[in-house]
């Protein structure tokens, strides 16, 4: 009972701590510079680009998908934080049967975090290798 109890009040410190850090300490009100919307303007000037017959530049593609990327590799670390974080306070606190349990449960993680940072890393590695040809 009282291992649950503190339990409880160690994830509930981990999390307030984890939004307390992400929270940004300065808002951009001016909606022109904000990342969502440099994200759409590039989407909508390629969208014209492709309309009117013109070439697309491929730098402008990779840049568009370097930011869109460093959004979701920002996430994956995110997550895999706070579950490794969650993850570890229980198998800390478990008894032996939960920490089978726990164990189990860590292999479709550790698998996820192969493919997500695989992926990352794959992507970084065609940008090495096919940067240079085109």
């Amino acid at each position: 009972m009282i291992k649950k109890i503190v339990f409880n009040k160690l994830i509930y410190i981990l999390l307030i701590s984890i939004i307390c850090i992400s929270i940004p300490n300065k808002v951009q009100a001016d909606e022109t510079s904000s990342f969502f919307s440099d994200i759409m303007d590039g989407a909508k000037d390629f969208a014209k680009g492709t309309q009117a017959g013109t070439n697309v530049s491929g730098d402008g593609i990779k840049d568009m998908f370097g930011d869109i990327f460093g959004v979701f590799i920002t996430a994956g670390v995110i997550v895999a934080f706070i579950i490794t974080a969650i993850l570890g306070i229980k198998f800390l606190l478990a008894s032996p049967e939960g920490k089978a349990e726990i164990k189990e449960t860590m292999t479709p993680y550790v698998i996820g975090c192969i493919v997500t940072f695989g992926a990352y890393a794959i992507w970084k590695i065609a940008i090495a290798i096919f940067s240079p040809l085109g």
